[in-house]
């Protein structure tokens, strides 16, 4: 039930809207000073201020200026014998809900509570729909409604109670970690702890020491036995970023690891048995690292039991209106609403590449909120942010050592097919061609096929099979 704070100091009329506010059955709790007021704030909650204008020591101006500070959510109703214009608009500006100007009729009161009561009911049914949007547009921390991530919360879900090793592919700023986390949470081991690591970030002989652990003396000022991370995430989860990025020697320890569940600490000669679920992740194609040597054929295998692939931010549009709405709460300045965002402004976020993925998005949305001085962010609190490429600027770099028409074609289907990795019926969509054209076009110009080892590879005439004969634009399918 909703509770009824009544601030006067005039203790007969303070009486008398306890009373009635009672009659109503409501709970109410009357005092006859500010300071009071906040004490018992302070000991308990209250959906509603009554309070006067005009008191002794502190105001009731004084006394909303507290309570919006501290306690944003409650509503606060002034009572003035002043009614004049100039002090309703001081008391609305500064967050009271409405006033009553005395003398007044009780039924008027009830009115005014009533109104403050729909409101409060109205806010909090508001709020549970947000959040059931909320879990509907996403997973735990993860937000999303595209088809692709849709499909990737599937997946967690189907894999998170087993075992497996898992390898998480993405671009950086697609929340490869949190993908990682909704992966412990909804395992057996969520009690468990979940360790992240970036094997990028940290020097090899480093590394080596915070994945395995080393025994006292085992280097330079090595003072005490100390436990890695694999030791501590025992029986829990190690995510592994930026694996491609960690040193041959370490990998073939990782190897190990994950083949007899058995680690040996730095400086020492026997094994400690572990049971660690590996989680790994980078944002380069495997393929390329295998290729050049960077990564271990046999570790790609044994962690790639299950693959999941992130889509970057430019594949799933429909998601970044969902993601700012998430970012204005979370970046809110303490004690006062989220920041709205007007059409305009969403708009031309939606227009840009967010080469940075959800990261660079969140970064941009928390700055804005932090430096604009507008409680609705606008086109101009973004101006920071690149503009999209526009086609008269891809025209001009295509054009501008004036090659033939033949050439522009040949270099514009490369770049085309590297943007979509090689993704045959996207490249087709974006060119506007059927795939029995991009393969002629291939062919005329030599391009080779990706295949699924990575391994350029030369064209097939199966490649176009099945396709239909007709060079049809299809552009008018273009999303």
């Amino acid at each position: 039930m909703p509770r009824i704070l009544v601030v006067d100091d005039d203790r007969d009329l303070e009486q008398l809207l306890v009373e009635y506010i009672r009659e109503r059955g409501l709970e109410v709790v009357g005092c006859n000073s500010a300071a009071q007021a906040l004490m018992l704030l302070q000991e308990r909650p209250f959906e509603i201020v009554l309070t006067d204008l005009k008191m002794k020591a502190m105001g009731g101006l004084d006394l909303l200026k507290s309570i919006c500070a501290r306690y944003p959510d409650v509503r606060v109703i002034i009572m003035t014998a002043f009614g004049s214009v100039e002090t309703a608009i001081s008391a609305m500006k500064l967050g009271a809900f409405d006033f009553l100007t005395k003398p007044f009729k009780m039924e008027l009161v009830g009115f005014t509570l009533d109104r403050a009561l729909r409101a409060m009911a109205l806010n909090e049914e508001n709020a549970r729909l947000k959040k059931e949007l909320q879990r509907q547009s996403g997973f735990q921390d993860i937000v999303g409604k595209a088809k692709p991530m849709r499909d990737i919360f599937s997946l967690i879900k189907r894999i998170g109670p087993s075992a497996s090793t898992v390898m998480i592919y993405g671009e950086s700023g697609t929340g490869k970690e949190l993908v990682a986390r909704a992966i412990h949470r909804e395992s057996k081991r969520q009690d468990k702890l979940f360790l992240a690591i970036n094997c990028a970030a940290i020097p090899e002989g480093l590394l080596e020491s915070e994945l395995f652990g080393s025994a006292k003396g085992a280097y330079t000022g090595s003072v005490a036995d100390k436990k890695g991370m694999f030791e501590e995430a025992d029986h829990g989860s190690l995510f592994l970023d930026e694996i491609g990025d960690m040193p041959p020697r370490l990998q073939t320890k990782l190897l190990r690891a994950l083949q007899e569940k058995k680690i040996r600490r730095v400086g020492e000669t026997q094994d400690r048995r572990v049971d660690v679920r590996i989680i790994a992740a980078t944002n380069q194609p495997p393929q390329d690292l295998i290729r050049s040597g960077r990564m271990r054929e046999d570790l790609f295998y044994r962690l790639n039991v299950i693959p999941i692939t992130l889509p970057p931010l430019r594949e799933r549009p429909e998601d970044i209106p969902l993601l700012i709405e998430a970012f204005l709460e979370k970046y809110a300045l303490e004690g006062r609403p989220p920041k709205r965002i007007s059409r305009d402004a969403l708009k031309q976020l939606a227009q840009q590449p967010w080469p940075g993925n959800v990261r660079e998005l969140e970064n941009v949305i928390e700055r804005a909120c932090v430096l604009s001085p507008n409680d609705e962010l606008q086109p101009a609190d973004f101006d920071f942010v690149h503009a999209p490429v526009r086609k008269e600027e891809i025209f001009n770099t295509l054009t501008e050592n004036y090659p033939t028409l033949q050439e522009i074609e040949e270099d514009y289907i490369r770049r085309v097919l590297e943007y979509t990795h090689y993704h045959k019926e996207k490249t087709a969509v974006i060119l506007g061609i059927n795939r029995r054209t991009l393969l002629r076009k291939e062919q005329l110009y030599g391009i080779l096929r990706k295949s699924r080892r990575g391994v350029d590879a030369p064209l097939h005439p199966a490649d176009g099979e099945g396709i239909e004969e007709e060079e049809e634009p299809i552009s008018a399918s273009r999303g």
